[in-house]
């Protein structure tokens, strides 16, 4: 048995929907004026909402300049860990993509870390470190901070040995 072509009404159809490329929460604008120093932390909230821990990194840095084209980014020496995060390759990728989502055109940016400085400006709190390092703590001051070490050697019967 043959069956015999069918004539298809194209106009029945539907027509193939054009594909818009979207971030998580928006879709990319046509460029609006965005200031971003004024906005910048609404950019980071609006980071924070689909990738906390690079919203979180990038909080710690400073805002050195912003222009139209460019965002000029420092962390302080102290957060070493943070700008090697955020300079990644994949989490930078990841910022640029959501500032031009943001802003509704590509923009550039510029990030660096602040060198280490001799005159103590960067390690305000260096003395209160060292004080914390050089300070002996004890087996007896970790029990008698920690009362459950306590419960449990009665419990076992057990001692400190040092």
């Amino acid at each position: 048995m043959v069956e015999e072509p069918r004539e298809v009404d194209t106009a029945a159809e539907p027509e193939p929907e054009e594909q818009v490329q979207e971030g998580p929460h928006f879709s990319v604008e046509p460029a609006r004026e965005v200031n971003l120093e004024r906005e910048w932390n609404g950019f980071l909230d609006y980071l924070m909402k689909d990738r906390p821990n690079l919203g979180s990194f990038l909080s710690f840095a400073s805002l050195v300049g912003v222009n139209a084209s460019a965002v000029d980014l420092r962390f302080p020496s102290s957060f070493r860990f943070q700008y090697s995060q955020v300079t990644q390759k994949d989490c930078r990728a990841d910022v640029l993509r959501y500032l031009h989502q943001f802003v509704g055109h590509p923009i550039d940016l510029r990030i660096t870390l602040e060198k280490e400085s001799d005159n103590g400006s960067d390690t305000k709190s260096a003395p209160q470190l060292h004080a914390m390092q050089t300070e002996k703590v004890t087996l007896q001051d970790e029990i008698d901070k920690e009362p459950i070490i306590e419960t449990v050697l009665e419990f076992f019967d057990g001692e400190v040995i040092n």
